[in-house]
């Protein structure tokens, strides 16, 4: 294995060097024939590579990212039952390659994704929690919350991202890195400077983590910030029910260190892993390295490609700039592209199910805005296995199960409209859930009784009914597929071993120089954090 931060050959179409790992599988069995101890070690060597084909395939078979190629043919080779017609020399060929993939976890990264866009170096030496870092990093905060809240309530709903926050932050980090004195300041024995140097690309990712966990990691930032809305707001229970600022910051406070202990507490399953990729997090460093890598400039030529990442950023960046007015502006019927009703424009029937305001959009291209086509995941940061899991899924229950409900009447969701959120009475009206409450909010049964049950339209009921199913589905997924790796996880933890002590490949081994917050502190600050809230 090549030395930590040596440079390394690796193809860039992905392809995965040969390295010599002979001493790490068993030696080619020999030919058949001879006497019969020689037969034996012949069938010793066979089973021995088949135990260890065994254990590499369980290792990986849940991987959605490891090649399928390689694990097919380790399968096939294992089905296999005749042992004296085997070639060992393809078992053997097997075997070298999940060793040369464990080579490459151990230098770079099994996966093409991560080498192309994580660098297996790291400078100690850039400054990163720095004046600059905290000063945008709460002014980006501040205002991307007013942001999503402001918007959240309003349609359309306008919301900014951590790409947004990256792209403002370097122009304005360059020129406080320009401005800025570099005059250090003493208070006791700290000393600092608001300027230590050159904006620096760490700089701009601590930013952006800074921003996403404030409001880029939802669609309204955090969780609870929608309960304080319905109590704030004399829309939903028709008065004021929680005017008290200093509950709501405490509670979301409160529940956010909640999120935090959670993270810190899974680090081990969900960040450690080598296999734990987070497309998302990818495209933010993606960013990050075409916006300050080189300044821009192009190294070697890809596949024929000599622009730059960063000229290639703002190609892509200027064109879908400009075509954002023609469907949100110069034509707003591309934004819905409702062309099927256009055939026949007094058919409810087509309407419920190809419409894309109140049916169910069944349309093979029902929008040219992008904001829409990527409203549930960005298909070049997505992986594919799970926009096609998305993709069954709306299928199912969306084209399928959807219409069968509506169409039977089944708990009269034929009287409303097919798709919507709103809750309904029995005359089809809006409900009105202050006829039903008592001063005290709690439920009149009278009243109830008088007026109405509320009623969902077909899709939000299967939109419950899979909510409910998710905390079921969830526990049993979690044991078929992950109970091994949790309980690695689990036992790690009792034998007091860190993360990143317990893979050895290349970016636990740079993450060994910074020191990490332990578990147990993790649990106890956000167990006493949790508690602040009393009352309301």
């Amino acid at each position: 294995m090549a030395p930590l931060g040596q440079p390394r050959t690796i193809t860039p179409d992905g392809d995965i060097p040969l390295v010599d790992t002979t001493a790490r599988v068993n030696e080619e069995p020999k030919k058949s024939g001879g006497s019969s101890q020689e037969r034996k070690e012949q069938q010793e060597s066979r089973e021995s590579l088949k135990d260890t084909l065994r254990r590499l395939v369980e290792e990986h078979e849940h991987d959605q990212n490891f090649p399928d190629e390689l694990l097919n043919r380790a399968r096939e080779y294992l089905e296999n039952k005749n042992d004296e017609q085997q070639d060992a020399e393809l078992g053997q060929s097997i075997s070298r390659e999940f060793e040369a993939q464990k080579e490459l976890m151990l230098n770079s990264s099994i996966y093409p994704e991560v080498r192309a866009v994580v660098d297996d170096t790291d400078d100690p030496t850039l400054p990163v929690g720095t004046f600059r870092v905290f000063l945008l990093g709460t002014i980006f905060a501040i205002i991307g919350t007013g942001v999503e809240q402001f918007f959240s309530l309003r349609m359309p709903s306008i919301g900014l991202s951590t790409f947004i926050v990256q792209i403002l932050a370097l122009p304005v980090g360059k020129l406080l890195a320009k401005w800025l004195p570099t005059r250090k300041f003493s208070v006791f024995s700290w000393e600092f400077t608001l300027n230590p140097g050159p904006f620096n690309q760490k700089e701009q990712i601590l930013i952006a983590m800074m921003a996403n966990v404030t409001f880029g990691g939802s669609a309204v930032g955090a969780y609870i910030v929608s309960i304080i809305q319905v109590l704030k707001l004399d829309v939903f229970y028709g008065k004021n029910l929680s005017n008290s600022i200093p509950w709501q910051i405490l509670t979301l406070i409160s529940t956010q260190f909640i999120g935090y202990g959670c993270a810190g507490l899974v680090r081990r399953f969900l960040v450690y892993p080598p296999s734990m990729i987070w497309p998302k997090a990818l495209a933010n460093v993606a960013l990050a390295k075409a916006l300050n890598k080189d300044n821009g400039h192009s190294e070697d030529t890809v596949h024929g490609w000599k622009m730059s990442r960063y000229k290639f950023f703002l190609v892509c960046f200027t064109s879908m700039s400009f075509y954002f007015w023609i469907p949100n502006y110069l034509f707003k019927a591309l934004y819905l592209f409702n062309w099927p009703t256009w055939i026949s424009p007094g058919n409810v029937t087509l309407a419920l199910i190809a419409g894309s305001t109140c049916g169910l959009g069944l349309n093979p291209l029902p929008t040219l805005d992008w904001n829409v086509a990527t409203y549930l995941g960005d298909p070049i940061v997505t992986p594919f296995f799970t926009l096609m899991n998305f993709a069954s899924g709306m299928a199912i229950w969306g084209f399928i199960i959807a219409p069968m409900v509506y169409f039977n009447n089944v708990w009269n969701t034929g009287y409303l409209p097919i798709n919507n959120n709103y809750i309904y009475d029995n005359h089809g009206l809006r409900y009105n859930l202050s006829r039903v409450l008592l001063p005290d909010l709690t439920l009149n049964q009278t009243a109830y009784h008088e007026y109405s049950v509320p009623l969902m339209t077909s899709t939000q009921v299967i939109k419950y009914a899979a909510a409910f199913m998710i905390y079921v589905a969830t526990p049993v997924h979690m044991y078929l597929w992950h109970r091994k790796d949790i309980m690695s996880g689990i036992r790690a933890f009792w034998a007091r071993k860190s993360g990143d002590e317990e893979f050895d490949d290349v970016h636990n081994r740079l993450c060994l120089r910074i020191q990490s917050v332990l578990t147990g502190g993790t649990l106890s600050f956000s167990l006493r954090l949790s508690s602040s809230p009393v009352s309301r």
